[in-house]
């Protein structure tokens, strides 16, 4: 009798490391792991699996034991004979038929993750591998979906991107033609398009200054907004202002200059005492390749998105959708 509990007690022991192993079951979303993805379901499943296995491989040699210790023990009693035999065989056939259905959901479930490259290898391994990201997609007038919601870039409210009516006096007349804004560096696609953008934001008036926003030029740049591009921290910039006679020295850093600009009754003036870089921006601004190459600094960063956003910018969603071809602004 002894000699049968010492080896319940060894069996249980030996089982431990089983419960331990339990804790591990979730493969993923713990201090460093990987985050968790539908493979890790099936690796998961897999898992319980192959522990309930191993489990029941525990409990089927402790049955066996006790069985075999009552087989030894029965001495001429053959009932109790027979039902060691019983217990013996039955749980054999059960252990068996366990690890059949082991091994067919196994091998289904690696099945349902062929690739047509991975092989099934060994029983409960599975490989789970971080999943492709999407790149974000640019919007040219190649791939422009006009069914595709796209991202819209901040824009202060009521800011207007349609220039109305004839230029008034004093505004000057620039070529916005394909050929000419190529010279400045466009591609030719590009360039189709942003000309035809040229006629709703400005019609191509160099100097086009919006009413109450400190938008202007020919792509009507927000010069109030805080980055590279808007700042007009760009070197063709800075090399228009000082051919206008301003001497500037590295960005001009626009956005320091404005103030106000959020509406109608507070439209954009210069900051106190940034009155020389207001009208130093204003003068790179003018200048049509400043212009261009800050339109090309905003469509590296979000496309053509920056003249859509407005709901009233249709002619220019039909500019972007048909690739410029409904529009050559000279």
């Amino acid at each position: 009798m002894k000699r049968f509990w010492g080896s319940v007690l060894f069996l249980v022991l030996a089982a431990v490391p089983l419960l331990s192993y339990a804790a591990g079951l979730v493969p993923c979303g713990g201090p460093e792991e990987p985050a968790c993805q539908t493979c890790h379901v099936v690796q998961l499943v897999n898992g319980v699996i192959s522990w309930l296995v191993l489990i029941l491989g525990t409990v089927a040699a402790i049955i066996i034991v006790y069985a075999g210790f009552k087989l030894v023990t029965s001495g001429g009693n053959r009932h109790a004979k027979e039902d060691a035999k019983s217990m013996i065989s039955n749980m054999i056939i059960g252990y068996t038929i366990v690890l059949a259905g082991w091994l067919l959901v196994d091998t289904g479930m690696k099945a349902l993750l062929l690739d047509g490259e991975t092989k099934l290898g060994m029983w409960n391994q599975l490989s789970c591998y971080d999943q492709p990201k999407p790149k974000p997609k640019t919007f040219t007038p190649e791939n422009f979906d006009p069914n595709v919601a796209i991202p819209k870039p901040y824009v202060p409210p009521g800011v207007i991107s349609e220039w109305v009516g004839p230029a008034p006096s004093g505004y000057v007349q620039g070529n916005c033609s394909p050929e000419n804004l190529m010279r400045y560096g466009m591609t030719a696609s590009q360039a189709k398009v942003f000309s035809c953008i040229a006629r709703p934001e400005s019609n191509c008036i160099l100097n086009a200054q919006n009413p109450w926003t400190s938008a202007r030029g020919v792509f009507q740049i927000v010069r109030g907004l805080n980055d590279r591009c808007h700042n007009l921290n760009l070197p063709q910039c800075t090399a228009a202002a000082r051919a206008k006679g301003y001497n500037i020295v590295g960005d001009l850093n626009c956005s320091t200059a404005f103030t106000g600009g959020t509406s109608p009754s507070n439209p954009s003036r210069p900051k106190p005492g940034k009155e020389t870089l207001y009208n130093a921006c204003n003068a790179a601004t003018d200048d049509l390749g400043c212009n261009v190459a800050a339109a090309l600094c905003l469509y590296q960063n979000g496309g053509y998105n920056h003249w859509l956003s407005d709901p009233a910018a249709s002619t220019q969603r039909a500019c972007v959708q048909s690739g410029g071809g409904t529009s050559n602004v000279q």
